[in-house]
């Protein structure tokens, strides 16, 4: 059945945008320790209510420092990892992490070019605050090129159409950053899926453990129109009348 919204002020607009894009979120990691599954989540977080460029930039963070900490030690992470912040940090650029992880197990499985494309295009630091920028390098990679382009050109739309779509500041906060990130976020979600599961790394529960429970919370919520009201009537219930 087809939902008519009557939208008029923001925050049912964020509830439009919330109700749309739960239907889009990727799977949860497993947890290993919050380093990793808060950035996760305040990523995907990010996406759901429509913070797409924040989504982005932090789930590039997180594939770096996730690839970072497999190369570093893929038998131990958590809260008392040995190494020091300068062995983390020894490989210089995502460039140079991925070069070092390449012919390890735990990058088995891995999309080499994908890490490669994202490196150059995605966490490429003129790409964090130029967002006609960033359009325009998705565009021309082979690899990342599905993340901005809503529909097949030029059979669809007028070329000139899909040239300001992607030099244009306001076309990503109308339609090409929630495209962009939906995908993305999906993608780099399996990719961190992988590393994961190449490594030895058992979750840290010695501390923080409301922090796992939350985390998992967020993906078994249910984002239904009814069980937001409920959750927002209930949560207000307790401070009274």
């Amino acid at each position: 059945m087809m939902k008519i919204w009557h939208i008029s002020d923001f925050g049912g607009m964020m509830l439009s945008t919330i109700i749309s894009n739960a239907q889009n979120l990727p799977a949860e990691l497993p947890w290993i320790e919050p380093s990793i599954n808060n950035l996760h989540l305040e990523s995907v977080y990010s996406f759901l209510v429509g913070n797409y460029e924040s989504a982005i930039i932090s789930m590039s963070l997180l594939l770096e420092h996730v690839l970072r900490l497999a190369v570093t030690n893929k038998e131990q992470c958590g809260l008392h990892r040995p190494e020091s912040m300068t062995q983390i940090d020894k490989f210089g650029s995502l460039s140079d992490v991925i070069t070092e992880a390449c012919g390890k197990d735990i990058f088995i499985g891995c999309d080499e070019e994908w890490w490669r494309a994202v490196s150059s295009n995605i966490r490429n630091k003129s790409a964090h605050y130029l967002i006609p920028t960033l359009l325009r390098r998705c565009a021309a990679n082979p690899k990342l090129e599905k993340y901005i382009r809503e529909y097949e050109m030029p059979k669809n739309n007028e070329q000139s159409y899909y040239e300001r779509y992607i030099t244009d500041w306001g076309s990503f906060y109308h339609k090409a950053g929630r495209n962009m990130s939906k995908d993305f976020l999906f993608d780099a979600t399996e990719q961190i899926r992988i590393i994961i599961k190449n490594t030895n790394w058992i979750g840290d529960t010695s501390w923080w453990i409301s922090q796992k429970e939350n985390y998992y919370q967020f993906f078994t919520y249910d984002w239904s129109i009814g069980n937001i009201k409920k959750s927002f009537s209930d949560s207000y219930k307790n401070f009274g009348e």
